[in-house]
């Protein structure tokens, strides 16, 4: 038949051409039959030769920037078994979204013919479902509602990277990560915010709470005092008894009420008597304050004997060595009884003892004034 060829417009009989089965009627259905029809796998290259198949796979994963030229209106469905780059051009290759496309393998794509070698990209479809790109328009709200929770504005929540697709998962409805990483560092509360902490735990020895009244500690609440701001505890006791020639319990000596221990020739005692309180935790200081009327040294010593309640009245017993002191007239003076007590506990009953060795040529004051015992102590 005169004029035919391999297209499917040109295989129509011209003028008063007879029909030849075989090539006008037969080849023509072979045509029509192979667009519908999977060929042969096709090796990627720059430039895709098409193949007369409707259906067919790319191969590899060399970069492809142009097909070969078939009539307009010819359209090929293609599957990609690798990966590859699809080069966007503005007439000869167009591509969804006007840019290069990544492939990988299972996706497929559907290209039309424009002629001459130009071809449009019909649709094209990521085998794992995903979109191919989001929209100007459009929201990853995944990754926006994972980057506000852990990156606000504020940084109120917790500073640090935005997060990703995988992090949501590991927030809970109450807002905590669970068997989640580490979260970044920084603050979980921001420095001008205000929060209540509800049933949480603080656990770092290291950390001081401050500005809690009473009011605030609920009943029940188990708070270490050791941790909060005002963590030393006091007790003041004055003396109880005396003994020795010229020792005075009761004394004024202007607005002061005083024992006396007054002998320049013998030792004189003065007794102190206590309970260690029960928010004890450490011993801090324990110092008797004295005063003498006149600038001398006061030589002196100090015992103790303490225990707890269905102890020995003598299970502990400590001591201060005797020492020389320089005592400053009218200025109360410090007198440090701490090794005296180095065993002391909470619960403890506590009989400290103090004297002056007023016999001993060392010893030049008039008198002593004792004003009293200090304990300060940190608390539990």
């Amino acid at each position: 038949m005169a004029g035919s060829s391999d297209t499917l417009g040109a295989r129509k009989p011209a003028g008063t051409d007879q029909v030849n089965v075989t090539t006008d009627i037969s080849d023509n259905i072979d045509i029509v039959d192979n667009q519908f029809k999977k060929g042969a796998d096709v090796a990627s290259t720059s430039s895709i030769t098409v193949p007369a198949y409707g259906r067919f796979d790319i191969t590899g994963t060399t970069t492809i920037t142009a097909f070969s030229a078939v009539n307009a209106g010819i359209m090929k469905i293609v599957q990609f078994d690798g990966a590859l780059t699809l080069t966007y051009h503005a007439t000869s290759f167009i591509l969804p979204g006007d840019a290069n496309i990544a492939t990988a393998a299972g996706d497929t794509a559907c290209f039309m013919s424009l002629a001459s070698g130009n071809w449009l990209c019909l649709w094209y479809q990521r085998g794992t479902a995903v979109p191919l790109a989001l929209g100007a328009d459009s929201v990853d709200a995944i990754t926006e509602i994972a980057a506000a929770l852990k990156s606000g504005s504020d940084g109120t929540l917790v500073t640090g990277t935005a997060g990703t697709n995988g992090d949501l998962s590991q927030w809970n409805g109450d807002g905590d990560l669970v068997d989640g990483p580490t979260p970044p560092s920084g603050s979980i509360i921001g420095t001008t915010d205000t929060q209540t902490l509800t049933n949480k735990a603080i656990d770092s020895d290291n950390n001081t709470i401050t500005n809690i009244v009473n009011a605030d500690v609920k009943a029940g609440a188990a708070i270490a005092l050791s941790k909060l701001a005002s963590a030393v505890g006091s007790k003041w006791v004055q003396p109880h008894a005396v003994a020795g020639a010229s020792a005075t319990l009761a004394t004024n000596d202007g607005a002061w009420g005083v024992a006396v221990l007054g002998s320049t020739t013998e030792e004189n005692h003065a007794y102190m008597t206590f309970a260690v309180p029960s928010d004890f935790a450490s011993l801090t200081s324990l110092d008797i304050a004295v005063w003498s009327n006149n600038s001398a040294n006061l030589r002196w010593s100090a015992s103790s004997r303490h225990g707890a309640l269905t102890q020995s009245q003598t299970a502990h017993s400590d001591s201060v060595a005797e020492a020389t002191i320089p005592l400053t007239a009218n200025t109360i003076t410090a007198l440090d009884c701490s090794t005296a007590v180095s065993s002391l506990a909470a619960g403890d009953f506590v009989g400290l003892q103090m004297t002056r060795h007023g016999d001993d040529a060392l010893d030049t004051i008039s008198a002593l004034r004792i004003i009293g015992v200090l304990l300060e102590y940190v608390r539990d």
